[in-house]
C-alpha cells in the first residue's frame, strides 16, 4: 500500500502558496477527487496565506479544500481556492484590517474569563497584538492561538436556502 492510499487526510494551518498550477493538478487528482483529503486551515485577515501575492500568472497558486474561519470562530468552505479577500493587499482594506486588529487585541484579553484558563494568552502574543494594532494589522491574525481556537471553538456555517 502506498503513502497516498493509507493518507486519511492532510490539514495545513496558515499554509502560503507553495506550488504551481502542475503540482495542483497533482494534488486535486490524488488528494482530493473523488474524496477530499487535503484540507488548508486559513484564519480570518490573516497575511500569510495570501503569499506570495501573484496576481498575474500562474507561478504560485492554492489547492485542495480551504477551511476559512471568520473573527467570530466560524467555519466556511470556501469554494475559490484562493479564500476570502484575494487581493487585500490593497488601501482598500486597511481601515477594516485595523478594527480587526483591535477586535482580535480586546478578545485576547477576554478569552480567558470567558472560555477558562486554557484559552487566556501569554502576555508575548499580547503584546505582538498590541504591536499589530499600531504598526502592522495583518500581523494580528497570525497568531497560533487563533487556529488552535479556530479548531477547538469553531463552528460550521451553515446556509440554508429559503422555501418561498
Amino acid at each position: 500500500m502506498s503513502v497516498k492510499q493509507g493518507l486519511l487526510g492532510v490539514y495545513t494551518f496558515a499554509q502560503q502558496m507553495i506550488g504551481d498550477c502542475q503540482l495542483g493538478r497533482y494534488v486535486e487528482a490524488h488528494l482530493v477527487n473523488p474524496v477530499p483529503k487535503y484540507f488548508r486551515v486559513v484564519y480570518c485577515n490573516d497575511f500569510l496565506p495570501r503569499l506570495p501575492y501573484d496576481e498575474r500568472n500562474c507561478f504560485y497558486k492554492h489547492f485542495g479544500v480551504c477551511l476559512y474561519y471568520d473573527s467570530l470562530y466560524i467555519e466556511q468552505k470556501m469554494e475559490e481556492k484562493e479564500g476570502p479577500n484575494r487581493n487585500y493587499f490593497g488601501m482598500r482594506h486597511l481601515m477594516a484590517e485595523i478594527l480587526n486588529a483591535a477586535w482580535e487585541l480586546m478578545r485576547s484579553l477576554t478569552m480567558g474569563y470567558i472560555y477558562g484558563p486554557d484559552y487566556a494568552e501569554g502576555w508575548f502574543s499580547i503584546l505582538a497584538r498590541i504591536a499589530g494594532v499600531l504598526v502592522f494589522p495583518r500581523m494580528t491574525a497570525h497568531s497560533l492561538t487563533d487556529y488552535i481556537n479556530s479548531v477547538r471553538l469553531g463552528k460550521e456555517r451553515i446556509i440554508q436556502a429559503s422555501s418561498s
